[in-house]
């Protein structure tokens, strides 16, 4: 995904990111569920491009707007979720784990996905007002 982000719009690469992340962990949360390795690696495939995906677009199009000192806050606070859902593992368990995280990572790339489509609208909006 990296050489496609070098050509196409930060936010085309994070709606493409947050449409197979959405796919990828619902399918990653049946196969927990289902406890089917098959289809866990196959979901983590799609998972995996979509994080990539959404992942760099969103770092682009933030990082650019940050002062370099600032930088590694940034990067250092998407640690946290990871860190946290381990910690829950063994007082939650794995399935309850896996459910509540995916549900989350579900809703965040709907409303990001929501705020891109939104965000592209006006956009269009103002251009054709402009014209």
């Amino acid at each position: 995904m990296r050489v496609l982000s070098f050509r196409v719009k930060s936010e085309k690469v994070m709606a493409i990111g947050a449409s197979a992340l959405i796919l990828g962990v619902a399918a990653i949360a049946a196969a927990v569920a289902l406890e089917s390795a098959w289809l866990y690696f196959a979901a983590s495939v799609i998972g995996g491009i979509g994080f990539g995906a959404g992942f760099q677009g969103g770092l682009r199009s933030v990082l650019e707007l940050l002062p370099p000192l600032q930088r590694w806050g940034t990067l250092m606070a998407f640690g946290v979720p990871t860190l946290v859902t381990g910690l829950l593992i063994p007082t939650l368990g794995l399935q309850n784990v896996v459910n509540g995280y995916a549900a989350l990572v579900i809703v965040l790339s709907r409303v990001a996905l929501a705020l891109l489509l939104r965000s592209r609208t006006k956009r269009i909006r103002r251009a054709a007002a402009a014209a």
